[in-house]
């Protein structure tokens, strides 16, 4: 319920108005998979891959995609996409704490929830070559502050200003 696909099936058939072409793919499961399997049988343009818990798949698929839209509660996919240098789109709301890693036109876009001007700025943001390029480069600066080491370095750094 909380990750909003009413809204994601929505905003993807008004979409497809501002760019024809555009293709929705959707990896996960959960208490709306047959809603989910349903849409993506009477649209070919979206695509239902399930669960999929291999990263080579997942991989595959994000090579091919230009962002990673989640309309409702966003955590650890927000990390995902980021780590693909992926922008992440999601609507303003409550989110759980890795919601503070977006930045709204930076690496992604938060979205205000008006379905004709969220759809207006995704569609600019996608066809705008450099800003989406900046965005993709951000998204991956911004895993990079996130890893594991850099995390041990702050700890570290942390520590030694204690002492």
């Amino acid at each position: 319920e909380n990750k909003r696909f009413d809204l994601l099936f929505l905003y993807f058939e008004r979409l497809k108005k501002l760019i024809p072409n555009v293709k929705l793919k959707i990896i996960g499961d959960g208490p709306k998979a047959e809603i989910v399997d349903r849409i993506s049988k009477q649209n070919v343009d979206i695509f239902w891959y399930g669960a999929v818990i291999d990263e080579t798949e997942i991989a595959r698929h994000m090579r091919s995609s230009h962002l990673v839209f989640v309309p409702g509660w966003s955590g650890l996919s927000i990390v995902h996409a980021f780590c693909y240098g992926k922008p992440y789109v999601t609507l303003a709301g409550a989110h759980p704490p890795e919601i503070e890693y977006l930045v709204d036109g930076k690496n992604g876009l938060i979205l205000s929830g008006d379905l004709e001007q969220d759809c207006l700025r995704i569609n600019y943001f996608v066809k705008d070559d450099l800003l989406y390029e900046a965005a993709c480069r951000a998204a991956w600066e911004t895993a990079g502050d996130l890893s594991i080491e850099k995390w041990c370095s702050n700890m570290v750094n942390a520590l030694t200003d204690l002492g």
